[in-house]
């Protein structure tokens, strides 16, 4: 919560001040535990240092994913005019019936569709061994 206030009152802040009165955005609750162990600003300062690393990795390895799946649903770009760019620079492609499929809709899905799983990232344990569990995950 910022500022004292509730974490209602930051949620219709942070929507008024980027969706309502500027439209800068389309904003999503990530639902976390909310005793999940940050631990000290110096330690979350060296994990912040680390995420710059990890981010490519996980962005290499998410492309990649997303080109197979584009490769496997005939989307891909062995398959001229059937995927590519969309006038909202969203990118689709057609599946196998035909139908389009917006990819930046379907992450947006996945956003506001998460939760955390407790069972492997438990929320008791520091947040630097969740990273590097995930990290671990993505090096598979």
């Amino acid at each position: 919560p910022v500022l004292g206030g509730s974490r209602e009152a930051t949620w219709d802040a942070v929507q008024q001040n980027t969706v309502y009165a500027q439209d800068l955005s389309s904003n999503f609750k990530l639902n976390v535990p909310e005793s999940l162990r940050v631990g000290t600003l110096d330690s979350l300062l060296e994990l912040s240092d680390e995420l710059v690393r990890d981010t490519s990795a996980i962005e290499g390895t998410c492309a990649k994913l997303r080109r197979q799946c584009l490769e496997h649903t005939g989307g891909g770009a062995s398959s001229r005019g059937r995927g590519g760019q969309d006038e909202d620079n969203g990118y689709m492609h057609h599946d196998d019936e035909g139908g389009v499929v917006n990819l930046i809709s379907e992450d947006a899905t996945a956003v506001e569709s998460f939760e955390w799983n407790e069972a492997k990232y438990p929320s008791n344990r520091p947040l630097k061994e969740a990273v590097e569990r995930i990290m671990e995950g993505v090096h598979r």
